[in-house]
């Protein structure tokens, strides 16, 4: 007799615990999101997002076990919520550095004009 045979609900929840398991790590990376974003680890985020992203990719071209499926649709929600905050803190960021680079630009242009009027004083 197979091993299948044997014991059916092994068999059968393999593949289940497997897809748990693909889930459970982008969870995680989800979260580590949050908490990169709590903590202003602008460049981490990037490269954690992207990683991310392939493994959802990958996760949703295989089958999702029906036992699974509620819970997982339950968890995507929880997650586009996040990633809209996530997207918020790092829009936010953004502007902040735009912000910051018209102000040093200014500050350049007025450094320059000075360097310029001083030069122009000499003669």
């Amino acid at each position: 007799m197979s091993e299948f045979a044997k014991h059916p609900e092994k068999s059968a929840s393999e593949p289940a615990e497997a897809v748990l398991q693909q889930w459970q790590l982008i969870q995680k990376m989800s979260q580590e999101l949050q908490h990169l974003t709590r903590q202003k680890a602008w460049d981490q985020i990037t490269s954690l997002q992207n990683q991310r992203e392939l493994a959802l990719e990958n996760f949703f071209r295989k089958d999702i076990p029906a036992e699974l499926a509620g819970q997982i649709a339950a968890d995507v929600k929880v997650m586009l919520t996040a990633d809209e905050m996530i997207r918020d803190e790092v829009q936010a960021h953004q502007a902040s550095l735009m912000k910051e680079s018209v102000h040093l630009r200014k500050l350049q242009q007025r450094s320059d004009s000075y360097q310029a009027m001083s030069k122009l004083k000499r003669f």
